[in-house]
């Protein structure tokens, strides 16, 4: 009778040990962006009319100072085909 409980129960046990190892042990470090540094601007978009170049950091979006490029989205959704305020830094001065 113990062998028959035998299989299913190594299984469970390969399963336990396989979440316990992805979830909890081998956990990949999360990547965060301190600064909204510009990496590049498509031709043609709402950025390059607005004059913001590649390597622009972003200080100001609408009415959040130094934001991140979630709060950058945000904002983006909620204002859709509007003048948003924008200020960058670019080599340590401020513009726009």
């Amino acid at each position: 009778m113990l062998i028959g409980f035998a299989g299913p129960f190594q299984l469970r046990s390969r399963f336990v040990l396989m979440v316990l190892y992805f979830g909890w042990i081998n956990e990949v470090p999360a990547v965060e962006v301190k600064t909204t540094t510009v990496e590049w601007v498509t031709p043609g978009s709402a950025a390059d009319q607005a004059g913001i170049q590649s390597s622009d950091i972003i200080r100001h979006f609408d009415t959040v100072e130094n934001p991140d490029w979630e709060n950058i989205y945000e904002r983006t959704k909620l204002n859709p085909n509007q003048v948003v305020p924008v200020t960058v830094e670019r080599d340590g001065k401020p513009c726009g």
